[in-house]
């Protein structure tokens, strides 16, 4: 059969791949501590559930407007103006099935075939892929291995006329890391030169700890209207499966998005988009949301701690989120071995039943990914585990 070339060109996630193999360890018999996990194993917050049942009883489980109900992006509008302190109105937000269709949309609304996107690596495996269904081609920068910190030298040198838009993740996933005001200013800056659009994907960004976000986002990207953010609630509320985000961006832009998102998925989740418009209305989830952060951080902490025990083991300490991104090519394991990170994390599954998400998933050729947001107990179990691995 004869398929589409760029369908054909795409690589599945490799996460979908790890849960495949842990639910056949499991079916087997065989015990698996799964580190690989995108997602929280907490219950979302009760006022959102108890919002979504009201919205079930009140029958509104009918079509909306394509990029979401007037009253939720007028909501939304003063979301991100309370959180980023920026003056947003409805007309420049799209309601969007999670982050997801968010970040495509975007891509199909602002790439040309041959247009190149400049990736930060280690990255979400999603961007590029995406760039590429849009017909762009990912352009991948190496950030500073042992920071996480961008290498503006380098982004500076492979941003071009030929760039359509940097994308940036902060926090980072894989790695945690927060990037500085001062970094994100000089992004924005070495856009503008070339015109090309930033997109910034927040999607952790409630998730963050100790670093100061007192700054404006909108003093950091200087009413660059080539700016856009994308956000979700699956993260920081634990929506995964509820599916809800949206975009901040340029009228004109939000209007590209109306179309695609009329010709695809008609509109986001209707219940899910009722429930969190009375969530927003309310009184909020504040509490919520800050012990979620203090949980994390308190995990995070657990894991920086373990991994400092293991001889050779280097890791950029988490800022914000539940991931860590562990450097072992100079522990004892892959020194004697020589093995790739790809063989590095399938021995350790093997002998320890510890499931991680090898650096291949996110555009580089070492170390794994170490997510915290599962089962406490089988946290220490699993620390505990890898670290008799590496002795």
């Amino acid at each position: 059969m004869n398929f589409s070339t760029t369908a054909e060109s795409i690589r599945g996630s490799k996460n979908a791949a790890l849960d495949e193999i842990a639910r056949k360890r499991v079916f087997d018999g065989k015990r698996v501590t799964d580190f690989s996990k995108g997602e929280l194993s907490i219950s979302p917050p009760s006022e959102f559930l108890e919002n979504a049942g009201r919205a079930i009883r009140s029958g509104l489980h009918g079509y909306t407007e394509a990029i979401g109900v007037r009253a939720l992006r007028e909501q939304l509008a003063a979301y991100v103006n309370d959180r980023y302190k920026i003056e947003a109105s409805a007309d420049e937000i799209a309601v969007t099935a999670g982050a997801k269709p968010a970040l495509y949309g975007v891509m199909l609304s602002i790439i040309n075939p041959g247009d190149e996107v400049v990736v930060l690596t280690p990255y979400w495996s999603t961007f590029p892929e995406q760039i590429m269904l849009a017909r762009g081609i990912p352009k991948v920068v190496r950030c500073i291995e042992a920071s996480g910190a961008i290498d503006l030298l380098a982004l500076d040198e492979s941003t071009t006329a030929s760039t359509k838009a940097i994308v940036i993740n902060s926090p980072n996933n894989p790695t945690g890391v927060v990037y500085s005001d001062s970094s994100v200013k000089e992004v924005i800056r070495i856009a503008s030169r070339h015109g090309a659009f930033v997109i910034f994907d927040q999607s952790y960004y409630s998730l963050t700890f100790e670093t100061d976000r007192t700054s404006s986002f909108r003093d950091l990207v200087c009413d660059y209207d080539r700016a856009v953010i994308v956000d979700s609630f699956s993260k920081c509320w634990a929506l995964t499966g509820w599916r809800i985000g949206y975009v901040f961006a340029h009228p004109s832009l939000i209007n590209l998005l109306k179309s695609i998102q009329t010709h695809t998925n008609s509109n986001p989740n209707s219940i899910t988009q009722f429930a969190l418009l009375w969530t927003l209305e309310g009184s909020g989830v504040g509490r919520y949301e800050m012990d979620l952060v203090a949980m994390l951080a308190k995990r995070r902490d657990r894991v920086a701690t373990a991994l400092s025990t293991i001889s050779g083991m280097s890791f950029p300490r988490p800022a914000a989120g539940f991931f860590a991104f562990a450097d072992s090519r100079c522990t004892n394991r892959s020194e004697s071995t020589g093995q790739s990170a790809d063989e590095l994390c399938r021995e350790m599954l093997n002998e320890t039943g510890v499931l991680v998400v090898p650096g291949s998933a996110f555009g580089t050729s070492y170390g794994f990914r170490i997510s915290y947001a599962g089962d406490e107990q089988q946290l220490d179990e699993g620390l505990n585990a890898m670290v008799e691995y590496f002795r």
